[in-house]
């Protein structure tokens, strides 16, 4: 169980590429209370929509509720989204106000609200904008294709092998994961430097709790490219922590870290100080778990952090 739970959370943090598109969902018919289900609806919309017609595709939604974060799905080709949560009691009590922005590479993104006190069991969080950044800018004047792939060595990918990589998007999107795994693997005969093609297939791996594929899969993800993305680094450091590849992890997360650990990439301080706890590096360790408790302090993990900082305390205390 404890392993089929992490598999979720590397999953919702790090999102197959074109899974879990929105489809019909049935809409609560009560009244959020503590145990009971909200679904949350809006869209998503250019800023310059003269410029860019068409969304970018991968657009992920990522939901904050005071520190506990949501990954909300992604999104259909005319910008709509709609998910699924269930507000604990503290949130119901509180009124809490959540906060929802888009994440796809390459753009900026307003940040809306909803509040999980809403009527009827459905809630609206209105309309997101993205603005294209410099980042998108400078990859659209490279030659990217559609702004989906941010892996270097991906841009590189010939065009039989991104017909392939493409077409396993479009099967995730349709939920036939084997399938897709099929395509990206095809992708994979034709240029083995896909990285992104090889991310894919260790997140599919982590779906099935393989997490041994999964390690190789994302291992040759960021042998092939180190600066891949985020997904690709945090997802191996935490299969790797599983597997108690703890050198392996360690190394992953600080890839992840050079991304930043704001919102959503908090826990990527989590994994990395659990790593290093089990390395002996019990003052850096000290210093990931104790930013990873004031970037999250609704975090999961609170207590068990907690312990393994009164432990380092004690440890300390001793040699003194």
């Amino acid at each position: 169980m404890w392993v089929r739970a992490l598999s979720l959370v590397i999953l919702a943090a790090a999102g197959v590429a074109g899974q879990d598109q929105p489809d019909e969902v049935d809409q609560a018919a009560h009244t959020a209370d503590a145990g009971s289900t909200l679904v949350v609806s809006g869209s998503v919309e250019l800023s310059s929509p003269d410029d860019h017609k068409a969304l970018p595709p991968d657009i992920r939604i990522a939901v904050d509720c005071k520190g506990e974060f949501i990954d909300g799905g992604g999104v259909s080709p005319a910008g709509q989204f709609r998910f699924t949560m269930t507000p604990n009691p503290i949130m119901i009590a509180g009124a809490t106000i959540c906060t929802v922005q888009a994440k796809v590479f390459g753009y900026d993104s307003t940040v809306e609200k909803f509040s999980v006190r809403a009527n009827n069991g459905v809630a609206s969080a209105g309309t997101i904008t993205l603005t294209r950044n410099s980042a998108g800018d400078a990859q659209e004047k490279s030659g990217a294709r559609g702004g989906a792939t941010v892996s270097a060595t991906s841009l590189k990918a010939p065009p039989k092998a991104v017909k392939q990589f493409e077409e396993g998007k479009q099967l995730l999107r349709r939920r036939k994961a084997e399938d897709a795994a099929k395509s990206f693997e095809a992708a994979i005969r034709i240029y083995p430097e896909y990285a992104d093609a090889w991310m894919n297939l260790g997140l599919l791996a982590v779906g099935q709790n393989d997490l041994l594929t999964a390690a190789r899969d994302l291992d040759e993800s960021l042998r092939v490219d180190p600066g891949v993305s985020f997904q690709a680094c945090y997802s191996d450091a935490l299969v790797n922590l599983m597997l108690k590849r703890y050198d392996v992890a360690e190394r992953a997360a600080r890839a992840a870290l050079k991304f930043g650990d704001s919102g959503a990439d908090a826990r990527i301080n989590y994994v990395l100080g659990m790593a290093l706890l089990a390395r002996g590096g019990n003052a850096e360790a000290r210093q990931r778990l104790t930013r990873y408790l004031e970037l999250v302090p609704a975090a999961p993990e609170r207590e068990l952090v907690e312990r393994e900082l009164a432990r380092l305390d004690r440890l300390a205390g001793a040699k003194n």
